[in-house]
């Protein structure tokens, strides 16, 4: 199955005041590529690498063939022959770095460390920071962290990073120190891609765990209803039932404000936890079934016979990790081959390769039951959406 990841590229403006054939190559190439006219343009520039190997119009017609293609092998291709023969060039950071991005999407991730690895941006600190947390090597996914926090600018960077640290914390079983960055995150709650709702969930499960030394329960059944209330449709959500099951079972009902919570979310007037719990899945059970029923609906009267096939969007991020974590999430429940994809400077969860119309809706009912509202079923080389 092919495999589409695209960027978005800025063409370098390049001063030249020559009229040489490859000049003129790598010039009608780009003009091809700002018309959005890319197999014309990616023709062009594998014609100026092939008749001038040696031309120092060579990298810079790699880094925008790495944007052009579809296919991850030719992507590596380019990008390593940048990492290899160009030290120099302007975008070689840029390359390496998206080596390190292509290889997490493609889950190799020994290979996505190596590459972030050899360059010092924000970015690039963060993914090795998380690459290590995951492989278990707390400590030294601690000092990438610090590291990162002590020389950004970037608020957004610094949340990510907060969030990451905060994260591994509760892997080292570190408590003492998360309440101190709960606090520092949540003034930087406008710089999140979620609206905060990850730092509500962790707040949840902090208090929760540290019942230990206090009665912190009515706390956790706080920072889950206000979750719930807010971000009702949020993996977050979903993945608080659980502690809410527990708290119910301790007969906790009772919920207890937390100031640092309330000056960063605002209070709750009630909560979805009432004795029983009722999930967001059921709640929205028949809505969904009505909007499945619209959109089938529309799909059956517009389908084409020249359609290769069909892919299932669940939804596009800005972040890669929330993007697998919906991926892993969709997975674990319903064993569906979903998959990461990038372009555009945005991140999608989709399922890819279905063959016929109604596999599509049948997979897309099934992911909608999870609360995943925004799925839709997208026709392959006609590429159109349908919506409510």
């Amino acid at each position: 199955m092919k495999k589409i990841l695209i960027y978005f590229l800025l063409i370098p403006v390049i001063a030249f005041s020559e009229s040489t054939d490859e000049f003129l190559i790598f010039k009608n190439a780009n003009d091809l590529y700002k018309l959005k006219k890319y197999e014309e343009a990616k023709t062009n520039y594998i014609n100026l690498i092939k008749k001038y190997p040696s031309s120092k119009y060579v990298p810079y017609s790699l880094y925008v063939l790495s944007s052009i293609e579809t296919e991850y092998p030719k992507i590596l291709e380019y990008l390593f022959t940048i990492e290899e023969k160009y030290p120099d060039f302007e975008y070689w950071t840029n390359s390496v770095e998206k080596l390190g991005e292509i290889f997490y999407v493609m889950g190799r991730y020994e290979e996505s460390l190596a590459n972030y690895s050899k360059v010092e941006t924000d970015n690039a600190i963060y993914m090795q920071a998380l690459l290590l947390a995951n492989k278990k090597e707390y400590k030294t996914s601690l000092e990438k962290i610090d590291k990162l926090l002590s020389q950004t600018v970037n608020n957004f960077i610094v949340y990510k990073g907060l969030m990451l640290k905060i994260k591994v914390y509760f892997e080292i079983k570190q408590y003492n120190d998360i309440p101190k960055l709960f606090e520092l995150a949540s003034k930087l709650i406008k710089y999140s891609n979620d609206n905060g709702a990850r730092l509500l969930f962790y707040a949840g499960k902090y208090y929760f765990i540290r019942n230990d030394i206090e009665k912190n329960y009515e706390k956790s059944l706080y920072a889950f209803s206000l979750l719930k209330r807010k971000f009702p449709l949020s993996l977050e959500s979903s993945l608080a039932n659980n502690y809410i099951t527990q708290l119910q079972k301790n007969k906790i009902e009772k919920q207890q404000p937390v100031n640092w919570i309330v000056l960063t979310f605002g209070d709750i007037v009630d909560t979805p936890y009432k004795g029983e719990i009722i999930t967001v899945i059921e709640k929205k059970e028949k809505e969904v079934e009505k909007k499945m029923e619209e959109t089938e609906s529309a799909i059956g009267t517009v389908v084409k016979t020249d359609i290769l096939e069909y892919v299932i969007r669940i939804g596009e991020y800005k972040d890669l990790s929330v993007a697998n974590m919906v991926a892993l999430d969709i997975g674990k429940q319903k064993e569906l081959p979903i998959g990461v994809f990038f372009r555009n400077d945005r991140y999608f969860a989709e399922i890819r390769g279905i063959k016929t119309l109604n596999e599509a809706k049948k997979i897309a009912s099934q992911i909608k039951s999870l609360g995943y509202d925004d799925t839709k079923i997208i026709e392959v080389y006609k590429i159109t959406e349908y919506t409510k």
